[in-house]
């Protein structure tokens, strides 16, 4: 979680916990056949910041997630953090990432505690102690609220609870940024709405947690939400301000889909190449 800069007389240490800026600047992703899956996307990310990525189906959502975790990197343009060239010093950064896929990561037959213990021996450093691995495993269930589960097996949690567990087991390297991808998808609205506030304490911490997601429902409870269509995206900012952006009355952000949807139809259609809606990017 250290950068170490030489200034000429002397070798500095900074901390960069709770302190990572992300900037993305034209990110651009195209397939060997031509299909353009990112279209010069830009962003900027402060630190602590809780920013929700959604938008319809292959509108680009989890594309972008990759573009900006390094897992998928984007063809052109630049990714930044803290001013440095993210890809090339990825190596550098992979200490601070945690990032949970839309699918379970952990076995399913192993006990929550037992799940972690493994993960959390192949993600600390060598030398740490029996001590500090239960500590560290106490500690992160009990920020996913989880910790009354600990001798459960995975296979016998519920949805939201083995996704509570997949982000304890990223959390075990206490990671500055993070990314999950449809951390929501098929839970009630009780239990997305309970995992929402959990993310939101978990960027409070000192975390920039990005996420990609179709629920819309707690969208307020982000800092920033980003709208993708057609690759490209459309709005980004307050939640708030995008109801006003698009001219959705209702409240329903699951509107602003259907907007989305039939001006991307629309734009096909004749023929476009971007969206005549794109200047709703601010």
């Amino acid at each position: 979680p250290f950068k170490l800069t030489y200034t000429g007389r002397s070798l500095d240490q900074f901390e960069q916990v709770g302190a990572l800026r992300v900037d993305a600047r034209e990110l651009t992703r195209v397939t060997p056949k031509g299909k353009v899956l990112l279209d010069h996307v830009s962003l900027v990310i402060e630190p602590r910041e809780f920013v929700a990525i959604v938008g319809p189906s292959g509108s680009g959502k989890s594309t972008l997630m990759g573009a900006l975790a390094g897992y998928r990197r984007a063809d052109r343009g630049a990714l930044k953090v803290n001013g440095d060239d993210f890809y090339q010093n990825y190596d550098c950064y992979r200490g601070v990432l945690g990032y949970v896929p839309q699918d379970d990561i952990l076995h399913a037959n192993l006990r929550v505690e037992e799940a972690l213990t493994f993960t959390a021996k192949l993600r600390l450093p060598a030398d740490t102690t029996e001590a500090d691995f239960s500590a560290r495993i106490a500690r992160v269930l009990e920020e996913v609220e989880m910790g009354a589960h600990r001798q459960q097996r995975i296979v016998d949690l519920s949805g939201g609870e083995r996704k509570r567990v997949s982000i304890a087991s990223e959390l075990l390297a206490d990671p500055s940024l993070f990314f999950l991808d449809e951390p929501t998808s098929g839970l009630d609205p009780g239990l997305e709405k309970r995992m929402m506030y959990t993310l939101r304490y978990l960027a409070d911490s000192g975390r920039t947690v990005v996420l990609v997601t179709h629920a819309t429902a707690n969208i307020m409870q982000c800092d920033l939400v980003g709208f993708m269509a057609g690759g490209r995206l459309v709005y980004y900012g307050p939640p708030a301000g995008a109801l006003q952006m698009f001219g959705v009355t209702s409240g329903d952000f699951a509107d602003i889909y259907t907007k989305l949807q039939g001006r991307s139809g629309a734009a096909e259609a004749a023929g476009q190449s971007e969206l005549a809606y794109a200047h709703a990017f601010v």
